[in-house]
């Protein structure tokens, strides 16, 4: 596997649109695809939280919000909102909500640059943010109920029961939803997925496996995946398993007890260990084992979490297992030339 850069000291990195932001203790980095050469600089204090939210970098000081672009750097906006953030539904508004008398409570979607209120909503108490799609809100009543809130009118689109898709499971509060394409993946206390329709509150499938519980999934176009100390998984848009790859015989070091996401391309599959640096290459068609490599020594672990594809790359954040905390970023090429 052909390595492209090795990036370090930083903290994390965001895979943005635009560009790969690597992140320190001082400082967000916007770096250009393929060279990595710095775009634009953002200072940050240690206590700050930072997020991509939508196509904007959102840096929050207590209760001071700044907006940045993604693509420039350039700051956009700064607020302070009166209200509890119950979540953004574009890079251009936000949710505020507030109680209101009679067990109901007000949401307020504003225009961040001007404050300006779009619309104001009346829905029960007892609801908070849980996920955002661009056109749906999701809110949860973290027990059992879930609903969907129009970002364009503030209507209550639809309201379901998890323990309908899912007789006898519970929400797990923890999990946070995956939101792809027109749908949430919500999870379960009981090891379980399911597939809900942002627009109609649905549930396409829902998939029982001890997978959903190990590591978080992936997916690419319809497609999602899982893996498990030794195989992967590929389920179809109708929550069928369609294609199974047992790797243990590929595996060179210790078992992939502790292990990373899927990293998917169109044309790969990748899978590190995350004790031992060890990556496994699968054609993604075929499940046809390429290659295995190893991105450190025994003296550095991947964080699960960072490993990541895109662009025709494999981002692989890794930190060192000494006294030195020390972290880096390896950046590999997936072009198929670079691939055998």
């Amino acid at each position: 596997m052909k390595l492209l850069h090795t990036i370090g000291p930083l903290n994390a990195f965001i895979l943005a649109q635009s560009a790969v932001i690597t992140t320190t203790w001082e400082k967000l980095t916007g770096c250009s695809y393929g060279d990595m050469q710095p775009l634009w600089t953002i200072p940050v204090d240690r206590d700050d939280y930072y997020e991509l939210i939508f196509d904007k970098v959102v840096v929050r000081k207590g209760d001071h919000f700044t907006q940045y672009d993604a693509v420039t750097g350039t700051r956009i906006n700064e607020f302070e909102p009166k209200m509890s953030v119950c979540g953004f539904t574009s890079g251009e508004h936000i949710v505020l909500q507030e109680a209101a008398p009679d067990n109901q409570q007000l949401l307020h979607k504003q225009v961040i640059s001007s404050g300006e209120t779009c619309w104001t909503a009346t829905i029960p108490a007892g609801f908070y943010y849980f996920a955002a799609h661009s056109e749906v809100l999701l809110l949860t009543d973290d027990i059992d109920e879930l609903m969907g809130v129009d970002t364009a009118t503030g209507n209550i689109l639809w309201r379901c029961k998890v323990s309908e898709a899912a007789p006898g499971q519970a929400l797990d509060k923890t999990g946070v939803p995956a939101v792809h394409g027109g749908y949430f993946y919500c999870f379960t206390e009981g090891q379980a997925i399911i597939k809900i329709n942002a627009y109609t509150g649905k549930a396409a499938w829902t998939f029982y496996s001890d997978l959903v519980a190990a590591v978080f999934p992936s997916f690419y176009e319809d497609l999602v995946f899982f893996s498990g100390d030794k195989h992967i998984i590929k389920l179809n848009a109708h929550g069928e398993v369609i294609q199974e790859i047992n790797f243990e015989p590929y595996v060179k070091d210790a078992p992939f007890y502790f292990r990373t996401r899927v990293a998917v391309t169109s044309d790969y599959l990748l899978l590190g260990n995350t004790r031992t640096c060890e990556v496994l290459v699968f054609d993604n068609n075929s499940g046809r084992i390429i290659q295995s490599f190893f991105t450190a020594d025994k003296h550095w672990q991947i964080r699960p979490y960072l490993f990541k594809a895109a662009q025709d790359m494999l981002f692989v954040d890794m930190i060192s297992s000494g006294e030195t905390n020390d972290n880096r970023l390896n950046i590999y090429s997936l072009k198929p030339d670079d691939v055998s």
